[in-house]
């Protein structure tokens, strides 16, 4: 065992397709579905001895820094499409990062419907 995180052999792994229009939360729903079944399949198949572990291609390790606050502000002065993947970024969470709803009176979920039609006068 490595006292590196997420480091160390694959025992099992998934990929999905994510849409261009998909949502943190959307996605997040899907990977849980993926994981569920990749969980129970790989344990499954771990008990049996029907598994072969993996060695980790070392070069294709990203490290993944925690979001700053900075990072969670809309930039107005961004293209639409990258505003609506900003949105659609954080959208899921049950927090207000752009002070819309209660500046413009909107309720959780119609930010990007909101923010696409304000960018699009840009």
């Amino acid at each position: 065992m490595t006292k590196e995180m997420d480091a160390g052999d694959i025992l099992a792994q998934r990929s999905c397709v994510i849409e261009s229009d998909e949502t943190v939360g959307a996605l997040f729903g899907k990977l849980a579905i993926i994981g569920r079944e990749l969980l129970l399949d790989t344990l499954f198949k771990l008990f049996a001895n029907e598994i072969t572990a993996v060695e980790q291609d070392v070069s294709q390790v990203v490290f993944s820094p925690s979001i700053t606050k900075e990072q969670e502000q809309l930039n107005w002065y961004e293209s639409a499409h990258q505003v609506d993947c900003h949105v659609r970024a954080f959208q899921s969470f049950p927090f207000d990062l752009y002070g819309l709803r209660e500046t413009c009176g909107l309720r959780f979920g119609q930010e990007r419907q909101w923010i696409m039609s304000q960018a699009q006068k840009i």
